[in-house]
């Protein structure tokens, strides 16, 4: 109670751990991920990492402090990376700083690894992302 965690978590996270906070059994088909041991001291998280897309144009990956977001509009593919515990309100883009240049590559692979696993319909090789 009165405690803030910084977990990474999904919506869908949601439900399961209300049922495990409540004694009750998950659901097989549910695709979630407790949260309470979280919630309850055991660990720091459940997750190591944050997917999003939308659309057929834009696709983001979170780890750790760290957020990458790859768009391609109109045929336009641009790269985003923002160090959220230093800039949470996402207004300067690294992306392009040669610093940070193997933390744009390590997480575009996780990306990649994340797309191949859900058999995302966008290529991110190819001219418009089309397979």
């Amino acid at each position: 109670k009165g405690k803030q965690r910084d977990a990474l978590c999904y919506l869908l996270d949601v439900f399961p751990s209300l049922c495990e906070l409540a004694g009750l059994p998950t659901p097989q088909s549910v695709e979630g991920k407790s949260l309470a041991p979280v919630m309850r001291g055991e660990t720091t998280q459940v997750r190591d990492s944050l997917f999003a897309a939308y659309r057929h144009f834009q696709r983001m990956v979170r780890k750790d402090d760290w957020k990458l977001i790859r768009y391609n509009v109109k045929g336009v593919d641009t790269t985003q990376l923002f160090n959220l515990r230093d800039d949470p309100w996402e207004t300067t883009n690294l992306a392009q700083d040669p610093e940070h240049a193997q933390r744009v590559e390590a997480l575009t692979a996780v990306l990649r690894k994340w797309m191949a696993e859900t058999d995302d319909p966008c290529d991110l090789d190819n001219p418009g992302w089309k397979r």
